[in-house]
C-alpha cells in the first residue's frame, strides 16, 4: 500500500498534468461552462485507464 501511494503521489507528471496543464486550460472558460470542461476530463480519464486496463487484458496473448 505505502508503494502504491508513493508511486501515485511521488509521481511529478499527476501534478504537471492535473494542475498546471488541465487547470490553466480550463481557466480560460467561462466559469459557466468549467463544469462541462470538468466532466470531460472525468470522462476522458475514465476512458483512457479502463482502456489501458481491458486493452492489456486483451492483448495477453500477443505479448
Amino acid at each position: 500500500m505505502v508503494t502504491v501511494l508513493a508511486l501515485s503521489l511521488l509521481n511529478p507528471h499527476v501534478y504537471l498534468d492535473t494542475v498546471i496543464s488541465i487547470g490553466s486550460i480550463g481557466s480560460q472558460f467561462p466559469l459557466n461552462q468549467r463544469i462541462y470542461f470538468i466532466n470531460g476530463t472525468y470522462l476522458a480519464s475514465f476512458v483512457w485507464f479502463f482502456g489501458l486496463a481491458y486493452g492489456a487484458r486483451i492483448l495477453i496473448p500477443i505479448f
